[in-house]
């Protein structure tokens, strides 16, 4: 399970390649596709690490907030996202790059929102 200063890390790079950045989001799974369709467009304010709760704040007041739970991951690099295979349950993407989660955890009351 990812601890804490996991999350830290990911927070920083979060930030480091999208702050600022209108950002475009999807669900390939649809676990969360209302959110990420919420979500895509808006500017990434900046991120938070809160415990084991990973958090983007959004322009218009949106919070995306992340749990990994015991196996999710995050992935990035330059260019598109990728391809949509397997428990891809969100991607973000920018000018400056892309991203992608694999096993996340939502909090359901907290969903871009």
């Amino acid at each position: 399970m990812p601890e804490g200063h996991t999350i830290h890390r990911l927070a920083a790079r979060h930030a480091e390649l999208f702050a600022g950045d209108k950002v475009h989001a999807d669900s390939p799974q649809g676990r969360f596709a209302e959110g990420a369709a919420r979500l895509s467009g808006t500017v990434l304010d900046g991120t938070e690490a809160y415990g084991k709760h990973l958090l983007h704040h959004y322009a218009g007041e949106l919070t995306l907030h992340v749990h990994l739970g015991l196996y999710g991951k995050f992935a990035d690099g330059p260019g598109e996202p990728p391809a949509p295979v397997g428990q891809l349950r969100l991607r973000l993407h920018s000018d400056r790059g892309a991203l992608a989660g694999r096993n996340l955890y939502w909090c359901p009351t907290c969903q871009a929102g």
